[in-house]
């Protein structure tokens, strides 16, 4: 009897895990499209947190140690004041030609300021979770450099 308990229980946290995606246990795994949405969606929340606009972005992306500050991303096309963000008709393609061994998602962004202009995500995978992808750089085309998040 207290065979099957133990059969029972394992089977229902096996279940449990393969229903979650293992998600608790391995962490998340987002590819590129999902990584841009989450990415939107931390940059439109009401409490920006710094820490969690950070999180989206590879640790060798050039500006990573300054991106858990308020000051980097008002210096960037994703400014609060200039929320809310959004994107559409995002297409996968190859790797951004400056930025080797990437691979993009290339649209439109719209701001509370500005619509449609293109964007362009270049992903890495991550080197802790090499199945999931983290941002290298965001390329906002028709700003100055500074509105280049990388």
């Amino acid at each position: 009897m207290k065979t099957k308990t133990i059969l029972a229980a394992a089977v229902v946290v096996l279940t449990v895990l393969l229903l979650s995606g293992c998600q608790w246990l391995f962490g998340e795994r987002l590819n590129d499209s999902q990584r841009a949405a989450a990415f939107i969606e931390t940059a439109n929340e009401a409490s920006r947190n710094y820490d969690d606009m950070q999180a989206h972005f590879h640790p060798t992306a050039q500006s990573y140690s300054s991106m858990n500050t308020a000051g980097f991303w008002e210096e960037s096309f994703f400014a609060v004041a200039d929320r809310t963000f959004s994107t559409r008709n995002l297409q996968s393609g190859g790797e951004l030609s400056e930025y080797p061994g990437t691979s993009s998602l290339s649209g439109q962004v719209s701001s509370g300021n500005v619509t449609d202009e293109t964007i362009h995500f270049g992903f890495l995978p991550d080197p802790e979770r090499p199945r999931n992808k983290l941002i290298y750089v965001i390329i906002v085309e028709g700003f100055d450099v500074i509105r280049t998040i990388h």
